[in-house]
């Protein structure tokens, strides 16, 4: 067992470090390369690590990566600017327009047979593809 009067040495006594009193400078926990290390002691290189080998021996705890990157609500909001913008470029509300008036169109030169005109009117007054379409491929 070590006693005090062993313990340290020149370097140590010099800059009055007491190894029993103050702990080491760095923790004795697992450091982010330490199993890269370990394998390039063992082998002389990391070429021989492929990337699933990597990734299992390095170990990233949530804490490290804080503040990294921009967080949910700020990736949000720029997405938000953007389509704001996006919007402002390129006005829809002419082409929805030319849109309706095209399907009304066409919907008054068409014509149903009598015992679906009236579901066929209802559809296009309430202009639900989804009922004419079922008009087209199920008819009753």
């Amino acid at each position: 067992m070590p006693r005090r009067d062993t313990l340290g040495g020149i370097v140590h006594a010099y800059q009055k470090y007491d190894p029993v009193r103050i702990p080491p400078p760095r923790p004795t926990g697992s450091d982010l390369l330490g199993s890269v290390m370990e394998h390039a002691l063992t082998f002389g290189n990391v070429d021989e690590l492929t990337d699933e080998q990597l990734a299992e021996a390095v170990v990233l705890d949530p804490e490290q990566i804080r503040g990294l990157g921009p967080s949910l609500s700020a990736l949000r909001q720029m997405l938000e600017e953007r389509k704001r913008k996006l919007l402002q470029q390129y006005e829809t509300e002419a082409a929805q327009r030319a849109a309706r008036q095209q399907f009304h169109g066409e919907a008054r030169e068409a014509q149903p047979p009598a015992r679906h005109r009236d579901a066929f009117e209802r559809a296009v007054a309430e202009e639900q593809l989804r009922r004419l379409e079922r008009l087209v491929v199920c008819p009753r």
